[in-house]
């Protein structure tokens, strides 16, 4: 057996030099990565630790205008949220952070719907459009004269709530986060959990806006798919540990070699998932579509995509769940949050905190699955 291993194949120095011809000849873009993402991480964990008051009534505000139930109601939140946003990004600007111009446009549209709604909005009930007035002149009162009172976790939570009820509009799973993270309150540990949050904030948006038009590609180009299979396996069996020890070379320690390393772990499952959900739509509905002169465009946003939607909301709650089971690994490579608690009571032997940190895990797991999976009919 000895002849084997006289000259064995040299993985482990080839990928050595690789690694350090990245590292003599691609340093400024590690470099340009590492600022990009730790600028982002760090500007989104202040937006989670003082949240803007203001935020919440804006996303009430648009639900109570567009009731679900109303055809093009989501897009006409979408729109509505993105300019009202951007109205308070100039109260940044101009006014110090004092949402002046975002309440004037608040109560400006909610006296509009009152005057106009029996021409322009006929599909809202008296209810909803006392609730939008209402909303406009507390958003006006709390904003100028209670923002000093409120605590900024129970502003998150009142943004987690608003969330939960654009996503699954139930009762019981409102109140199940809002126990949820209150009981993450009462342990203590709001500031790591925003810390986890905020990698899992990234996480998702870079996997699923990878993941998702990657598994588009796949499914309309067969060829590519078994292209990147060995790809996809290699990045969800190796150890992370593996390529954590690249990512610290290129990044040093910190929160973004986390971030990327649980990036590469999890972003062969929206992918997947993706490819799976395009590739398993009937070729009644295609044919259908195509007879009634659809282009592959419309194919792709009319037929395909809302065929494949249960598996891309899957692919949304896998890649939290997966996102949350890297906190550990993360945190020791100098990732923080609610894993640099957990692998400290294990370099201590603290079981007590340990089961602190794994439940407040749990309990973050749960409510975020049950907030974004996909809605029951």
């Amino acid at each position: 057996m000895d002849f084997l291993t006289t000259y064995k194949i040299p993985v482990g120095r080839v990928s050595d030099n690789i690694v350090l011809w990245l590292k003599l000849h691609a340093a400024a873009f590690f470099s340009f990565v590492r600022h990009f993402f730790g600028t982002c991480l760090d500007m989104t964990y202040a937006l989670f630790t003082n949240p803007p008051v203001i935020v919440v009534f804006i996303l009430l505000f648009a639900a109570v205008l567009f009731p679900s139930q109303w055809g093009l109601s989501y897009i006409r939140r979408f729109l509505l949220i993105l300019a009202l946003l951007a109205v308070l990004l100039l109260d940044y600007a101009a006014f110090a952070g004092s949402p002046v111009l975002t309440c004037l446009c608040l109560a400006a549209i909610a006296l509009f719907v009152l005057v106009k709604r029996h021409r322009r909005f006929g599909y809202l009930t008296v209810k909803r459009t006392i609730g939008a007035l209402f909303i406009a002149a507390l958003a006006v009162i709390i904003c100028f004269w209670g923002t000093p009172y409120i605590a900024p976790a129970f502003v998150f939570i009142a943004l987690l709530a608003v969330l939960a009820w654009f996503m699954q509009e139930r009762g019981t799973i409102i109140v199940l986060t809002v126990a949820g993270f209150l009981f993450v309150v009462n342990q203590g540990y709001w500031r790591d959990t925003m810390e986890t949050l905020t990698i899992l904030f990234w996480s998702c948006i870079i996997c699923l806006g990878l993941g998702v038009p990657l598994g588009i590609i796949s499914a309309h180009h067969p060829r590519f798919y078994r292209l990147i299979q060995p790809v996809l396996d290699l990045m969800q069996t190796l150890p992370a540990f593996v390529y954590l020890i690249p990512a610290l070379f290129f990044f040093r320690i910190g929160m973004v070699p986390g971030l990327l390393a649980t990036c590469v772990f999890v972003l062969p499952t929206p992918i997947r998932l993706t490819q799976a959900g395009i590739a398993s739509t009937p070729k009644i509905l295609l044919e259908a579509a195509q007879a009634f002169g659809a282009n592959k465009h419309k194919l792709l946003w009319k037929v395909e995509l809302p065929h494949a939607l249960p598996e891309i909301r899957a692919s949304m709650t896998q890649t939290i769940m997966l996102s949350l089971s890297m906190v550990v690994i993360t945190a020791t490579v100098g990732g923080n949050g609610l894993g640099v608690k957990v692998y400290r009571a294990l370099q201590t032997g603290n079981v007590a905190l340990g089961f602190e940190a794994g439940c407040v895990i749990v309990v973050v797991a749960i409510v975020l699955d049950r907030v974004f999976r996909l809605r029951k009919i």
